[in-house]
Formats: structure tokens, sequence, C-alpha cells
């Protein structure tokens, strides 16, 4: 199971910045598409959050793992509060996360 993780880390290695602290990808830039990955992330999380799609979380109660993704999922809620956060629908996706993460059927 470590053997994938380490070559992906190992691969990454060339990409390093000078002291290690930064990964260096090749490609454009995320800003050159503002708007894009959050808009993604917002679509994502309204089909994960919403009971009947094919895509939804399972629920806490059933699934374990799905509590430590909560746990991601408000970190990332709470630092792009401004970008993502405010401009979910609040009486859908909003409150369909919470119930989620609760474990609500």
């Amino acid at each position: 199971m470590d053997a994938p993780a380490d070559r992906l880390l190992t691969a990454l290695g060339t990409h390093r910045s000078p002291h290690g602290v930064r990964l260096l990808l090749p490609g454009p830039n995320s800003s050159a598409d503002p708007g894009g990955p959050l808009e993604r992330c917002a679509t994502g999380l309204a089909a994960d959050t919403d009971p009947p799609s094919p895509e939804a979380w399972p629920r806490p109660d059933r699934l374990h793992q799905v509590k430590v993704e909560a746990a991601s999922i408000a970190l990332i809620l709470q630092w792009t509060k401004p970008w993502l956060c405010e401009g979910l629908d609040p009486h859908r996706v909003r409150e369909d996360t919470v119930l989620t993460a609760r474990g609500a059927p």
C-alpha cells in the first residue's frame, strides 16, 4: 500500500522548490482560471450532499471514513469562506452539507 504513495512522492521530487517548501508543477497556474476550480468544488459539493444524487456521500453512521472527509470539507469551507462557502446556495447546499456531516437521513 505504501509503494504507490512512495512512487507519487518520488515523482514530485523533480518539481520541488529549491528548499523543498513548494511544489512547482508544470502547466497553467490555477489563478489563470479564476472561479474555475472553486466552481468545480461547489458543483461537486452540491452533488456530494444531495441525497438522491448517484454521487452522494455515504452517511457517517454507515461509513466512518466520511467523518474524516467531512472534517476536511469543513476546514476547506472555512478557509475559502469568502470565495466558496458564501457562494453556495444557503438553503440547499449549505444545509445539506451540515446534515450530511451530522449523519442525518
